[in-house]
């Protein structure tokens, strides 16, 4: 095992920039992360943090922003090159183990790397928050949102981890939490935004259609020219199809210059009631790795499917039945 000290203060300065931007959810931050953490590792080839930190860099960027079969392979290698420095790094092994579970979908092992994270540093806000979002996306349990709870009490000040309590509560169906918290994370960052507005989804399951209306146009003033999942599924659930129909046309063609979560997509087309098209991208999603369709078990916006036969195969397939 190595020690995780630079050799120079360089590359300790670089690997601080690279963390203070990992932990921004927007395109442009994350990869201008990516670029501190290869500098400091220019400066410092034996230095390890930086490698989790591209470990990590990656693991954001993938789904969101990256196709997951460019973006795990790379995340993989950066956290197996930090461990092989010291193996010690609770942040590196937190990458992997969602890299194992997500992208891989080997459980097993996912779940015994999660476990050395938090054994090796309990107290480390990214070892939380990985540990939040993956456990909170398959089961929606207690245990994810004491895990958030825990690294906001650490860092009460990072957005981000205001946002990964929101999406757990919403996995767990605690929708005015969910509202209740989203004022804490707007004080944080008034323009923070990483995959869907979750309270703009809890007010949408409240029957606070409005309300969700109104996040929603938000959220679209933030990301101007981009088409929005959950716009357009709380569209199909006010009754204007068109206009979710037309932000489903926005998506597909936006896929075919960038990557764009087909399983994102599917649920837009599960909220029209098109059953055979979300299943069809829901396939699409399985193929590409989308670590978005770990949620399928648990996240409301489901719940039109789960008596469809196609349904149990594919929670079969990613290993959540026998």
């Amino acid at each position: 095992m190595v020690a995780t000290a630079p050799k120079n203060s360089e590359a300790y300065d670089l690997y601080l920039r690279g963390n203070f931007f990992l932990h921004k959810s927007d395109e442009e931050s994350l990869n201008r992360a990516l670029d501190y953490f290869k500098k400091s590792i220019k400066n410092d080839r034996s230095y390890a943090l930086p490698y989790a930190g591209i470990a990590n860099a990656y693991v954001n960027l993938a789904d969101a922003y990256l196709p997951p079969k460019d973006a795990y392979p790379k995340a993989k290698s950066a956290a197996l090159k930090a461990l092989e420095l010291d193996s010690t790094i609770a942040e590196a092994r937190v990458a992997l183990a969602f890299i194992l579970g997500a992208y891989e979908r080997d459980q097993l092992s996912s779940q015994r790397e999660f476990r050395r994270a938090m054994e090796f540093n309990p107290n480390s806000t990214d070892v939380l928050q990985l540990s939040a979002l993956y456990l909170g996306s398959r089961t929606g349990s207690p245990e994810a949102i004491a895990l958030a709870d825990q690294a906001i009490a650490l860092d009460p000040l990072n957005p981000f981890n205001s946002w990964t309590k929101e999406y757990v509560l919403f996995m767990a169906r605690q929708y005015d939490a969910v509202i209740e918290l989203h004022k804490r994370t707007v004080e944080l960052d008034p323009n923070f935004f990483y995959s869907d507005s979750w309270v703009g989804l809890a007010y949408r399951e409240k029957g606070m259609l409005n309300e969700a209306l109104d996040e929603y146009t938000k959220v679209q003033k933030l990301m101007p020219g981009q088409p929005l999942f959950g716009l357009a599924a709380l569209y199909a659930r006010i009754g204007k199809r068109q206009e979710a129909k037309n932000i489903l046309r926005d998506l597909i063609n936006e896929s075919t210059k960038r990557y764009v979560a087909p399983t994102g997509i599917a649920i837009v087309y599960i909220a029209l009631g098109e059953r055979d098209m979300g299943f069809e991208w829901l396939d699409r999603a399985y193929e590409a790795h989308d670590a978005f369709l770990h949620g399928l078990k648990t996240d409301v916006r489901f719940d039109p499917v789960r008596s469809d036969p196609r349904y149990a195969v594919l929670l079969k397939k990613l290993g959540f039945e026998k």
